[in-house]
């Protein structure tokens, strides 16, 4: 074939398959979509051209809703508050796309559809016109109700779900988060209770108590708090708080300082306005709730359970850490016990015993064996080791033999793989146990920190305390040779002489 031809057939299968997605496919859709609006009750409007609304809520309010000058919603009468974004989004979006199951060109009195007086009036501005559109009762077929705009004589029934949309409390159209902020953008935090007090700020992307020490912090737990704040809805509101409801707060059961890093003032969707500081207090119990304050007058109801989403302990604050890494990564595990003076295996020499287990292939070994997936739940009990408490920040060598960290009582540790260019393998914990106590728990080291942590009384369920503890609760006990004899019965007792007390003889 031709060259030229080749290419001509090739820019008009191109141009016909152009014009069938441009034309058929996707003009179809846009067609579609321009018949669908030319058919609602308020044509030409769309979600994003609706400034303000005004409407009476299901509690009887006259409650008007405007956008501000960074198109969020705000609430302006009854009083200045918030607007609950998503509520109020639907609203603007119920009106504006609107369009009726039928029309009745012909109606009735506008009373016989409870068009007239009891009609739910919901204005808006759009485009800078007013319009008004009137709901009434339900229809008597389908789940749809009646509706009308002001000024068209015409009646129209119009899904239940869109006109629900226009029923709503005026709690529902109040924005209930306590704090509207970006997580990304707190860069410090100070937060105090009776008798406490802890700060912390972010440097170079980690977080480190500031006060009343200098430490690392739980990354973790201070995200999971600042997650906690951002999301604390109120379930109801305090707009002229009374002498009670004041002296819940004086002073606060709880009580946070969030330094937000410098930014424009709108850059981000929940950037407070020319605020760098967020303030937020949590009162004590009061009728089944707690109040909540913040920057205005109006108080908050939460839970009364939600205080405790918040630590009130300065350890809380702080890594306690002594191990975490990637199960998978673990290639060897290692267990040394030493003998502390209470009492001490002389079969196995003065001192130590050592234990290893290794994997190979997915599946652990060790001589002795241990109890079946026993050496992957010691594993996995290492991989995220966190202590309860922090004992000290710096103990002695007297201190450690008294506590039996000197020589510790169990050593264990964890390697990774060698790396396939060679070197050492990479030691992924490295952690040392004293003496458990039942109602303190475990006195415990890692390598690397000078701190004195107290794991909690339960780690002497998961983990090796003792070698006693190791052989009776963590090695697989021995099984039976093969071929043994089953035991033979126990022979039985001689029959009692004439007249002496035995069994008596069955009848």
């Amino acid at each position: 074939m031709n060259p030229r031809t080749t290419w001509i057939l090739a820019f008009v299968a191109a141009a016909l398959g152009a014009f069938i997605w441009l034309y058929e496919i996707r003009g179809e859709a846009d067609r579609s979509a321009a018949q669908a609006a030319a058919k609602r009750i308020f044509v030409g409007v769309e979600p994003d051209d609706v400034d303000w609304v005004e409407l009476r809520t299901r509690d009887g309010v006259d409650a008007r809703l405007e956008r501000d000058a960074s198109a969020r919603w705000r609430l302006v009468r009854p009083l200045d508050f918030p607007a609950d974004e998503p509520t109020a989004d639907g609203i603007a979006s119920a009106l504006a796309e609107l369009d009726p199951i039928a029309d009745i060109a012909t109606p009735q009195a506008p009373e016989v559809y409870g068009l007239g007086d009891a009609a739910h009036v919901v204005r808006f501005g759009a485009k800078g016109a007013e319009h008004a559109l009137r709901v009434g009762r339900d229809a008597p077929v389908g789940a749809a109700r009646y509706a009308a705009r002001d000024g068209d004589a015409r009646v129209f029934t119009v899904a239940s779900w869109r006109a629900n949309a226009f029923d709503k409390d005026l709690a529902a159209l109040r924005d209930a988060r306590v704090l509207a902020f970006d997580r990304e953008r707190v860069g410090a935090l100070t937060a105090r209770w009776p008798g406490g007090e802890v700060a912390l700020a972010k440097r170079d992307g980690a977080w480190r108590v500031t006060a009343p020490l200098d430490a690392p912090a739980d990354s973790d737990r201070v995200a999971d708090l600042l997650s906690d704040l951002s999301y604390l809805r109120a379930e109801g509101f305090v707009d002229a708080p009374g002498e009670a409801e004041r002296a819940t707060l004086d002073p606060p059961a709880y009580a946070i300082e969030l330094e937000l890093a410098a930014t424009d003032a709108g850059d981000a969707d929940d950037a407070p306005a020319a605020r760098d500081v967020l303030q937020l207090a949590i009162g004590g119990e009061i009728d089944g709730a707690r109040l909540v304050r913040t920057a205005g007058t109006t108080l908050f109801r939460v839970g009364a359970d939600r205080l405790d989403d918040f630590p009130r302990r300065v350890v809380d604050y702080r890594d306690r850490t002594l191990a975490r890494f990637a199960i998978g990564d673990a290639e060897r595990l290692e267990i040394a016990f030493h003998d502390d003076g209470e009492g001490g295996d002389a079969a196995s020499g003065p001192g130590t015993f050592a234990f290893e287990a290794h994997r190979e292939a997915g599946a652990w070994t060790s001589t002795p064996p241990l109890r079946e997936g026993m050496a992957s739940a010691l594993v996995a009990s290492l991989s995220q080791l966190v202590a309860e408490d922090v004992d000290a920040e710096w103990i002695g060598d007297e201190e450690r033999a008294a506590l039996g960290l000197a020589p510790p009582r169990v050593e264990l540790r964890v390697v990774g793989a060698v790396p396939e260019g060679g070197g050492e393998a990479p030691v992924l914990a490295d952690v040392s146990l004293g003496r458990a106590a039942p109602s303190r728990g475990v006195a415990a080291t890692a390598a690397g920190r000078d701190e004195l942590f107290r794991l909690a009384p339960r780690a002497a369920d998961d983990l090796p305390v003792s070698r006693a503890a190791f052989e009776e609760r963590f090695v697989a006990p021995p099984e039976a040779p093969s071929g043994d004899a089953a035991p033979a019965p126990p022979e039985p007792a001689p029959a009692p002489a004439d007249g002496a007390p035995g069994v008596a003889a069955p009848r």
